[in-house]
C-alpha cells in the first residue's frame, strides 16, 4: 500500500531463500518494493553464500532447505542486479559499507545496501 519510508531486512535473506527458494526471495524483494513510498529505501544485509553452505551442512531446515539450496540460481552476489532489474524495480543503490567495531560478532560484519524506489 506504499505506506513505508524504510523497509529493513537484516540477516534474513538466507533463511527466506532456504525455506522458500528463489521465488520466495524474489517475493520478499517485490513485497518490500510494493510497500515503499516513492523515494523509500529497502535496507538490506544479505548473508554470504558460504553461510548458506554452513546452514545446510548443519542440516538447518532439513530436506526442504537442502532441496532449495541445490536449486538456487539467484545467489547473494546477484541480489543487487536483481533488485535493480525491471523484475523488482528499485531505481538505484547506495552501498552503506560494512559495520565494524568491538563487540560486533565477526559473522555480522557484512556489507549493507540501501535500495531506492
Amino acid at each position: 500500500d506504499h505506506s513505508y519510508d524504510v523497509v529493513c531486512a537484516f540477516s534474513i535473506t538466507k533463511w527466506v531463500h532456504l525455506a522458500h527458494g528463489d521465488e520466495g526471495l524474489l517475493r520478499l524483494f517485490r513485497s518490500a518494493h510494493a510497500r515503499l513510498r516513492r523515494g523509500g529505501r529497502f535496507v538490506l544485509e544479505p548473508q554470504p553464500w558460504r553461510s548458506y553452505r554452513k546452514a545446510v551442512g548443519r542440516d538447518a531446515g532439513g530436506a526442504v532447505a537442502r532441496a532449495h539450496f541445490e536449486a538456487i540460481r539467484v545467489r547473494p552476489d546477484q541480489f543487487e542486479r536483481v533488485l535493480l532489474s525491471a523484475e523488482v524495480g528499485f531505481s538505484s543503490v547506495e552501498r552503506l559499507g560494512t559495520p565494524r567495531g568491538d563487540g560486533l560478532a565477526q559473522g555480522f560484519q557484512r556489507p549493507m545496501f540501501s535500495f531506492v524506489k
